[in-house]
Parts: structure tokens; C-alpha cells; sequence
């Protein structure tokens, strides 16, 4: 998960702001851009997704539209999510999981939280 993706000479790319966690002054957080890269490596024909949910999972804040990937064997690719005006509306763990033919295959934990400032 990053900021953005800057795309280099030679098919390559840099991840611009990588993150684990989000922590804001004040709720809700609005991310203007937010992206998500994953890896797919084998062989075979399927359609990636990945979506955003809320942390008790009943939402999904944002999902990307389904992309196919076709791998010759021992073949690999990256698939660029791209999502825009991501807005987190209260502090918790959101998922980001990450589908293969409507069945999730992975999920990264995303605290979102509040900096509080210690008054002295």
C-alpha cells in the first residue's frame, strides 16, 4: 500500500510513500490517492480484485473492478489498484484484501488513528 506509483524507463516503477498504518489529527481522513500493488506469480487465467472494508468488515469502503491476469507458466505480474478520495470515517483496523476469482487469497490489517497531542 502506498501514496502512489511512479512509473520508470525499463518497465519499472517506484512506490511513492509506503505504509502500514494511517494516522490523522482528526476524523475522518481523506485520502485524495491511495494504491495498492499485488504480485501474482504461476500459471493460468483469472480475475484480481481488491477492496477496502471497514473495520468490523460489514462495508466495503472502496473496490477496485475486476482485472484479468493470463500467466504462461512459471510467468509473473504486478496489478496497479488505484483508488481516489478514500475516506476513512473512524479510528480501527480497515482490511485490504485482495481477491482471485471472487475468493479472497490475502488480507493486510490497516490501523487508522488518531495522533492525539499530550497537553503538558
Amino acid at each position: 500500500m502506498c501514496d502512489d506509483v511512479r512509473f520508470e524507463a525499463g518497465n519499472r516503477f517506484s512506490l511513492m510513500g509506503v505504509f502500514h498504518s494511517l494516522a490523522a489529527s482528526q476524523l475522518p481522513l481523506a485520502m485524495l490517492k491511495f494504491a495498492v500493488i499485488t504480485y501474482w506469480h504461476g500459471q493460468g487465467t483469472a480475475n484480481t480484485e481488491v477492496r477496502i472494508l471497514s473495520p468490523d468488515r460489514s462495508q466495503i469502503i472502496m473496490a477496485s473492478q475486476a482485472a484479468p491476469i493470463d500467466l504462461s507458466a512459471e510467468g509473473f505480474t504486478y496489478n496497479l489498484n488505484f483508488f481516489i478520495n478514500v475516506i476513512f470515517q473512524e479510528e480501527g483496523t480497515y482490511w485490504v484484501q485482495t481477491l482471485l476469482d471472487s475468493e479472497v487469497v490475502g488480507e493486510v490489517a490497516l490501523p487508522v488513528i488518531v495522533a492525539r497531542q499530550d497537553s503538558y
